[in-house]
C-alpha cells in the first residue's frame, strides 16, 4: 500500500498537471477564436453568428479583439458552426 506521503505528492502532480493542461487550452481558444470568428463571418454577419451560438455580437467583437476571453462553451458552439457551414 502507497505511504500518505507519495499519495499526496502524486495528487499535488495531477492537479499541477490539470492546472497546466487548462492554461495550455485557455491559450488554444484565445489564439485561434478570433480566427474562428474570422472566416464565419466571411459567410455570415456577425450579428447572424451571435444569433446562432446565443451571444451578443459585441461580445464576440470583443473576443476577436481580444478584450474579451471566450468561454469554452461559446468557443466549442463557434467550431460547431464552422463544422457545420463545411457540410
Amino acid at each position: 500500500m502507497k505511504s500518505s506521503r507519495a499519495s499526496h505528492t502524486h495528487v499535488r502532480y495531477k492537479i499541477e498537471q490539470i492546472t497546466n493542461d487548462t492554461e495550455q487550452i485557455n491559450q488554444i481558444l484565445v489564439n485561434n477564436a478570433p480566427d474562428i470568428i474570422d472566416l464565419l463571418t466571411e459567410t455570415l454577419s456577425l450579428r447572424q453568428v451571435a444569433r446562432k451560438v446565443k451571444r451578443s455580437p459585441t461580445y464576440l467583437s470583443q473576443v476577436k479583439n481580444r478584450k474579451q476571453r471566450i468561454s469554452w462553451e461559446t468557443y466549442c458552439l463557434l467550431v460547431m458552426l464552422l463544422e457545420e457551414g463545411k457540410k
